[in-house]
């Protein structure tokens, strides 16, 4: 617009000089040039919202002033034309119906009073022939362009809406094919679940069975954590070993209870646990509550339990048999330097291939006093 209207202007510029035109609308047409540069470089600067209203504003003030002056027949009326199209274009609508009211009022007010003779035209078609052509040419040509930006506008919004269509289509397609996939997905789930609910249940009677063989067993039988050692369970036979109650062993530590005569060797059997995940028959020597001491063969095992991984550990006690093998040892030892004694050994200064007692008598004489 700010273009057309600069040429109207160089058009009207050129009929001054020549006096076929009058100031006033040489005048106007540079106005309108100003103000529409004014505002394409206001909208450029982030001001559209203020600068849209200028070209309908001035168009209207102009298109009055044409028929103020020219009456009825004046070309100016185009103006009112253009301002409602600029309007349609640049604001809203509830705008666009004051500026057609405005229009409609004001032309229709001016006719009236020229038509009572109230206002007297003070030019026509004879004494401003060119600049009512000019006018009507300037008025034309913004009509024109304004529709024809309003149907680009409206051929790139019904292309953009044929576009968005397709994208819908293609959309609605691929939601169709995503919820066949959900529905199919759906499905699987609900049998994964059903799975899994089975799975749960036989881990729950598993659990039950894991349980009442822990509590039943003769062997002893402790659950431990991990991380911090601390007993989560224990069995009876476990409690009577170690002689603590149920209530000193559950969330005490073997540290705690003092059972330990090498609390090293748990340290290091720990990290090998972590590292292994289990081992076996490892000979320890555990205290009791009461003080006494105990051989035992250690074996553990990391198992899950309720989703935790926790140890299993199970102590054999051979206390008595090695007491019971100590004991055969130290017999054999007896008799082996008994026979010793019989077949090489002496006392008390004889020879020293005969067999003396405490008492310095030849054991030969002894067999034959009792005999």
């Amino acid at each position: 617009m700010a273009a057309i209207s600069g040429i109207f202007t160089l058009l009207a510029l050129a009929g001054l000089l020549t006096a076929s035109v009058p100031v006033d609308t040489a005048v106007i047409l540079a106005c309108f040039t100003a103000l529409f540069s004014g505002g394409w470089y206001m909208s450029n600067r982030g001001s559209w919202r203020i600068a849209r209203h200028v070209p309908v504003a001035t168009i209207f003030l102009a298109a009055f002033y044409g028929n103020f002056i020219g009456g009825m027949g004046a070309p100016a009326v185009l103006l009112y034309v253009l301002a409602v199209v600029l309007s349609a274009m640049l604001q809203k609508r509830g705008a666009q119906a004051i500026v057609l009211a405005a229009s409609l009022g004001s032309y229709l007010s001016l006719a009236v009073l020229h038509r009572l003779g109230v206002l007297t035209a003070l030019r026509s078609d004879a004494t401003a022939f060119l600049n009512r052509i000019l006018i009507a040419a300037a008025a034309i040509m913004g009509i024109a362009v304004s529709l024809r930006y309003l149907i680009r506008r409206l051929e790139e919004s019904i292309e953009l809406s044929l576009d968005r269509g397709n994208e819908l289509a293609a959309t609605n397609e691929e939601l169709r094919a995503a919820m066949e996939e959900l529905e199919a997905t759906s499905e699987e789930f609900e049998a994964q679940n059903e799975e899994l609910i089975a799975l749960n249940r036989r881990l729950e009677r598993s659990e039950q069975r894991f349980s009442t063989a822990f509590r039943a067993s003769p062997a002893p039988l402790v659950l431990s954590e991990i991380e911090t050692g601390r007993f989560i369970d224990a069995n009876e036979s476990w409690l009577k070993i170690l002689g603590h109650t149920r209530e000193e062993t559950i969330g005490a530590t073997s540290y705690d209870l003092g059972i330990w005569e090498d609390p090293d060797l748990r340290t290091k059997m720990g990290k090998i646990i972590g590292g292994k995940g289990s081992f076996r028959n490892i000979p320890i020597r555990l205290i009791t509550k009461t003080g006494a001491r105990r051989e035992i063969l250690w074996s553990a095992e990391i198992v899950t339990l309720d989703d935790k991984r926790i140890i299993l550990s199970f102590i054999y006690d051979y206390t008595e048999r090695k007491q019971a093998e100590d004991a055969l040892k130290t017999s054999e030892e007896r008799l082996r330097t008994l026979g010793d004694i019989f077949l090489g050994g002496g006392g008390g200064g004889g020879d020293l291939s005969t067999p003396y007692n405490e008492r310095g008598l030849p054991l030969f004489y002894l067999f034959e006093c009792r005999s």
